[in-house]
Parts: C-alpha cells; sequence; structure tokens
C-alpha cells in the first residue's frame, strides 16, 4: 500500500479519519494526500462565519466575478492552512504528506483523485456533520463507496474522539461463500500480517424458520453446541466447511483464525459479531456491479455501514 487519500469536510468530526489512516501508514509506510473540497455548500458556510473576510479591510466589497474570484482565493488559502495543521502531526512522525484544496461537486472531485493518484486506500468519516452539516459529509461518504473501485476505510465519526489510535489486533472478515466476499480476504490479511493481529472468520446462514434468526451457531471447533437440525442443514455444512478452507489457508501465512457460522440475517450477525469480538475494523466485499446496480439499497454492506461503529473497510469486488 503506497497512497491513502483522506478527503476532509473543513469540520472537527471528519478529522477522526486521521488517526486510523496514520495507523495503517505505521504498517505500511503509505503516503498520505489530504483533499479539502470547496463545495457551494462550504463556500456559503465559510461567508456566514467569517463575513469579515470577504474584503480586506479598508476596501469597498467587489461585486460579480471580481468577488467570487477574492471569495474563492480566500477559501482557498483558508483550505490550505486547515490541511496543514491537519498535516504537521502527521509529518512530525515521520509521514509524508500532501495538500490538495479543490472547488467543485466533493464526491466528484474525490472520485477523481481516487484515480489520478491511483490510490490504494481511501478514508472517510460518516456522518462527519458540524453546524449546519458543512458537505453532508456521510452522504458524500455513501456516494463515494459506491463509485470508488479502490477500498474505502470507513468510521463513523464520535463525538468523542479515541483516546489513541487503532491497533488493529481484532480483524472481523465477512465471508459468505461466493468468490465476490472471498475477495476482501488479501486485505485483510495483509492487516493481520502487519499488524500481527488475529481474524474472526464469519459468515451468516440464513435462518429456515423466523425464530432462528437470533440464534448463534456455534465455532466450528465444537465450543458451543448449536441446534442439531440447524447444524445438519446443507447451508450450514457448507458455511463451516468454506471457513474451515479459508482459515487453513490463513493460518499457513502465520495469522491466528476463530471462525464462527452464525444463524440469522447477515447484516445483524455481522454487526453482532464485532460486539462480541471486540473488532477493532471489520472488513468486506462490496459487490462489483456498475452504475445504478452498483451498492444497491439494502445489500449487506449498505445495511452494515448505516447501522455499526465499529470502522468499515470496504473492498470492490471485480467481476
Amino acid at each position: 500500500m503506497k497512497t491513502i487519500l483522506i478527503p476532509l469536510d473543513g469540520s472537527e468530526l471528519a478529522t477522526q479519519a486521521v488517526p486510523y489512516a496514520q495507523a495503517i501508514v505505521k504498517l505500511t509506510g503509505a503516503e498520505v494526500h489530504l483533499l479539502h473540497v470547496i463545495s457551494d455548500t462550504v463556500r456559503q458556510q465559510f461567508i456566514r462565519e467569517h463575513p469579515d473576510m470577504a474584503w480586506n479591510p479598508g476596501e469597498a466589497p467587489l461585486e460579480g466575478e471580481r468577488s467570487d474570484e477574492r471569495m474563492y482565493d480566500l477559501l482557498r488559502q483558508h483550505g490550505l492552512n486547515y490541511c496543514s495543521t491537519i498535516a504537521k502531526p502527521l509529518q512530525e512522525l515521520g509521514t509524508k504528506v500532501q495538500l490538495h484544496v479543490a472547488v467543485g461537486d466533493p464526491t466528484d472531485v474525490i472520485l477523481e483523485l481516487i484515480e489520478s493518484l491511483d490510490a490504494d486506500l481511501v478514508v472517510m468519516v460518516t456522518h462527519g456533520y458540524s453546524g449546519l452539516r458543512r458537505w453532508a459529509l456521510g452522504s458524500v461518504t455513501e456516494r463515494v463507496v459506491r463509485g470508488s473501485t479502490r477500498p474505502v476505510f470507513v468510521i463513523r465519526a464520535q463525538e468523542t474522539p479515541m483516546p489513541e489510535p487503532p491497533n488493529f489486533k481484532q480483524i472481523l472478515l465477512t465471508l459468505d461463500g461466493s468468490p465476490v466476499s472471498e475477495q476482501a480476504i488479501p486485505l485483510a490479511q495483509m492487516l493481520a500480517q502487519s499488524a500481527q493481529g488475529e481474524i474472526y472468520l464469519v459468515q451468516a446462514v440464513l435462518p429456515r424458520f423466523e425464530f432462528l434468526s437470533t440464534l448463534t451457531l456455534g465455532s466450528v471447533d465444537g465450543t458451543t453446541s448449536p441446534d442439531a437440525e440447524v447444524a445438519n442443514s446443507d447451508e450450514y455444512q457448507q458455511a463451516i466447511q468454506n471457513l474451515n478452507h479459508h482459515a487453513e489457508h490463513l493460518k499457513a501465512q502465520g495469522i491466528t483464525v476463530q471462525t464462527q457460522v452464525r444463524a440469522g440475517y447477515p447484516a445483524e450477525k455481522i454487526i453482532e459479531a464485532a460486539i462480541t469480538s471486540q473488532a477493532d475494523v471489520i472488513v468486506m466485499a462490496t459487490h462489483g456491479y456498475s452504475g445504478l446496480r452498483r451498492w444497491a439499497l439494502g445489500s449487506v454492506a449498505d445495511k452494515v455501514l448505516h447501522a455499526t461503529t465499529t470502522p468499515l473497510l470496504l473492498v470492490h469486488a471485480k467481476g
């Protein structure tokens, strides 16, 4: 991993992405790019918060294009100062940081920079609102996830920032038996090997009856006795075989692995597993659809993103 992009909307909450990016930099040595986008919303917010900066002291207000030009010059400088402040502690730790300030639609600018940088990872906060919602970063994050072909690390903004950077010792990797879900394995493996962490492999099996939706099936090492009927189902046995297969491969790479099959609706069971395992991150693949099908409403990844408070690393699957 060589390049990490962190889009920032100007809010304090958005900067909560930085410790996670720095933790990944510590493991990979990647270069960080900070991006601030000047959208119409940012411009209007800036004018409301800094009306005195719309013109220089002692000068009459400008009109028309000259006024807009001056305003955008101020906004660009303000954006550079903002990014420089965030970059300083990263640079003091030896991280190479580059700054970008651009004017336009946040989603479009972010997606264009991802491609031009050939970024390996995007790290963003969701629901990073401040004041009058600035960019409405939560919705921007969702659009970036849908539009990006690169992995996106999504952090749910918290009122109280995390006291120290994550260590990625507990990595929850979700599979569903499909080749699509397996495309998340290499990134989870890289994190686990770099951080000397442990991987929890989890697969959900849809219940045959509604009352089974809350039943947790035991780990494949037999520490818990699952319901006999469900345990003998073809779906459950296939899930065990699938997890065992991938666990053996990961163990051969020197990674500690735990496996668990859970009966219930996938998004619910993934979120539950993240809580019970105290996961530092959930790693999962999104379907490689294009156009309107990409990240269709109601997908498992969509539901997990909206419901979990655990950081989520989404890998855009190909094919």
